[in-house]
């Protein structure tokens, strides 16, 4: 039988310590650092033999991951993609995703908090909007994400997504728009748009009706096993074809917002 694993990379720091032979306190662009274990870890959401596996992580500088202790098997075990849309989901959020960290070069365009890495991170989470339209975050994201059982959130231009959720009650979900019709947005439509564009889903954002016939947002529009970053983000948000009026990184998410003023009008 064939062994097939998911490509989990360490050490790759400027000493690149192969035998953890000392803690690591920076790491190669790429990775992560995990402040429990002491390394630098790299997620690849590839599947490769083992020897294949072992070839790409020492070509990068680092090595295959071993488990050599309860805080490695703690880190990696945390969470994953499917089972936290399912937990994001009966939580009664719209989607949902396993945060994969920070980059190694913080970004100060794209809030990163490194303690949710591994963890759940919940996208639309309420149906009232955490800041009015135009206006300022009015805090309602603590209540929400703490009822559901997460550690912290954010206002995310009018879109709560709460972070440091477990990935539990993560058997089949039953998805929902959780925003409601507003004006000519149909956040139904909103979510057909942006799947077909590669995002999770989307719904209608009352932070800007005031300046968007449709102010359609769509979520986790990068692949979530890529870091977000401000340019990638807007890149993919603004590309031909989806012609969003920009993206932002929070939390390791990329959001798009203002999505095209045809999307539900014909215009």
């Amino acid at each position: 039988m064939k062994t097939v694993v998911i490509i989990s990379c360490f050490g790759a720091g400027p000493d690149n310590d192969h035998k953890r032979n000392k803690r690591q306190t920076t790491c190669k662009a790429g990775y992560s650092y995990n402040a429990p274990t002491g390394y630098c870890y790299k997620y690849v959401s590839a599947a490769a033999s083992f020897s294949n596996a072992l070839t790409a992580c020492r070509s990068d500088g680092g090595d295959l991951i071993s488990i050599l202790s309860s805080a490695e098997n703690n880190m990696l075990d945390r969470c994953d993609r499917i089972a936290c849309n399912n937990a994001c989901i009966n939580r009664g959020c719209q989607s949902g995703t396993c945060n994969i960290g920070c980059p190694s070069i913080a970004d100060p365009t794209s809030p990163c908090n490194p303690a949710y890495e591994r963890t759940c991170t919940c996208d639309f989470c309420t149906t009232t909007p955490c800041a009015q339209p135009g206006g300022a975050d009015n805090g309602a994201w603590r209540t929400s994400c703490s009822s559901i059982g997460c550690a912290s959130g954010d206002c995310f231009e009018g879109v709560t997504i709460c972070v440091g959720c477990p990935a539990t009650n993560s058997g089949p979900a039953s998805w929902s728009p959780k925003t409601s019709a507003m004006g000519t947005c149909n956040p139904s439509v909103c979510n057909s748009y942006c799947q077909q564009h590669g995002c999770s889903s989307g719904g209608c954002d009352l932070y800007y009706s005031g300046v968007a016939d449709n102010p359609c947002a769509c979520d986790t529009c990068l692949n979530p096993s890529q870091y977000c970053t401000q340019a990638a983000c807007n890149a993919t948000c603004g590309a031909a074809g989806f012609g969003c009026h920009h993206g932002n990184c929070d939390q390791g998410i990329c959001n798009c917002f203002i999505c095209p003023n045809n999307v539900n009008t014909g215009k």
